[in-house]
C-alpha cells in the first residue's frame, strides 16, 4: 500500500516530514527558514516527488497559506509548481 499523504509540519525553523505506507513509516526533520505559527499540511507524495525531480536548484521555496490551501514550490531558476493538499488528521 502506498502512502496516502506526506505530512509537512512547519514550525519555527524546522520542517518535520512524515509518511507511512505498507513498508513502514518514516519521519525526518530539516532546518528551514520558517517563522510563524505551526502549519500541518498533507500532500500526495507522488506529486511532491514529481516537482522535486525537475527542480534544478539546491534550494527551493515552499509557500502555503495553510492546510486547506494550494502550495507553490519554486526555485531560483523561475520553476513554479502548484500542488493541492490532501486531508490529514
Amino acid at each position: 500500500m502506498e502512502s496516502l499523504a506526506a505530512v509537512f509540519r512547519f514550525g519555527s525553523g524546522e520542517l518535520a516530514l512524515a509518511a507511512a505506507g505498507g513498508s513502514g513509516r518514516a519521519e525526518v526533520r530539516l532546518a528551514v527558514d520558517y517563522e510563524g505559527d505551526e502549519i500541518k499540511v498533507g500532500f500526495n507524495p507522488a506529486f511532491v516527488l514529481d516537482a522535486l525531480k525537475v527542480v534544478d536548484s539546491e534550494r527551493i521555496r515552499f509557500g502555503t497559506n495553510g492546510a486547506n490551501s494550494a502550495a507553490k514550490i519554486s526555485d531560483e531558476s523561475g520553476f513554479i509548481y502548484v500542488i493541492m493538499p490532501v486531508l490529514v488528521e
